[in-house]
């Protein structure tokens, strides 16, 4: 939940993402990602306590790669912004989260988010859903532009 709220403050805040604040209210928080930590490894490996632990982006497998990476645009500008910001800032980092595009980690939920432009979706997880089980109700009219403007970091 923290993480769609970021995402979306994050948009309404910097001029060149405040484009994009419908079709991330319309994601919700069932569009974004979970986390899986090695908290578990922390606790049977001494040598592992040592270190911070990792946390790695479990991808709804029903979720583009093209919508993942742009998502993660938002987090980069957070941090961005958390860090040029004048004075202290409250709270803590957000904490750093591992995700490999060539061999990603997918949840399990079978939770997904209905009515989004047909480029939202994996399109080998669209494949397999037929007949009753169909009710994603893709949007085949819609392809969403899930690209930044070059000015973003300027």
């Amino acid at each position: 939940m923290k993480m769609f709220h970021r995402r979306l403050q994050i948009a309404q805040q910097h001029p060149e993402l405040q484009t994009h604040v419908q079709i991330l209210e319309r994601l919700g928080i069932d569009g974004m990602s979970s986390d899986e930590s090695d908290l578990e490894e922390l606790t049977e490996h001494r040598h592992a306590r040592l270190e911070n632990p990792r946390f790695y982006v479990l991808r709804p497998p029903w979720r583009s790669s093209v919508l993942s990476a742009w998502l993660h645009i938002f987090d980069s500008m957070h941090m961005i912004s958390r860090r040029s910001l004048l004075g202290p800032s409250r709270g803590a980092y957000p904490h750093l989260r591992i995700d490999n595009a060539e061999s990603p980690r997918y949840s399990t939920s079978p939770s997904f988010v209905r009515d989004l432009p047909i480029n939202a979706y994996d399109a080998q997880w669209i494949a397999g859903k037929t007949g009753s089980d169909y009710s994603v109700r893709p949007n085949r009219n819609w392809n969403y532009d899930f690209s930044h403007s070059n000015d973003l970091l300027q």
